[in-house]
């Protein structure tokens, strides 16, 4: 009779299934190896991590001043139904590391304005010349956007880092 599954492979898998759950189990903290004790059974889970916005330069008189958003996912959602999935970093040159730290104190509702003016026009397809993105555009639209929610010239420049596009 021919042996389709090997004996060897049989207890390596055995072994590797047994050996798994104790190596997880021991990491957690279990069996009394100096874990703290879970209060009402609940399990302890550090916070997650939100991303957050980078300042970098400044610290020269004459440095310039960028604000590093963290990256922005949205869909591009036509009549047709969603088309593609486009990732963008974005950075921002500042005039001096308070008007960074306010834009950071605020990133929320800063987040919120590009959101909606980038997203709007992938949809409406004004932001886009057939497939490709209008880069250009779409840095003019979010100088525009960020000086609009400050009421002051915060965007002195507005630098496109990464751009991905995934069809779906």
């Amino acid at each position: 009779m021919k042996k389709w599954f090997p004996s060897g492979l049989v207890l390596g898998l055995t072994l590797a299934f047994l050996t798994v759950p104790c190596a997880v189990y021991a990491s957690s903290g279990g069996g009394g190896s100096g874990g703290e004790a879970k209060k009402g059974g609940e399990e302890s889970k550090a916070p997650k991590k939100k991303e957050a916005a980078v300042i970098t330069g400044g610290m020269n008189a004459n440095d310039p001043v960028y604000f590093h958003l963290p990256a922005l996912t949205m869909p591009i959602i036509d009549r047709n139904g969603a088309q593609q999935i486009v990732s963008m970093i974005i950075d921002v040159r500042v005039p001096d590391r308070p008007t960074a730290e306010k834009m950071q104190s605020t990133m929320p509702k800063l987040r919120d304005t590009i959101f909606q003016v980038v997203y709007a026009g992938l949809s409406d397809g004004s932001l886009r010349q057939n497939n490709a993105l209008d880069l250009p555009l779409i840095k003019d639209l979010v100088t525009k956007s960020i000086n609009g929610l400050y009421k002051q010239d915060f965007a002195q420049d507005v630098l496109i880092q990464n751009i991905a596009q995934r069809r779906l």
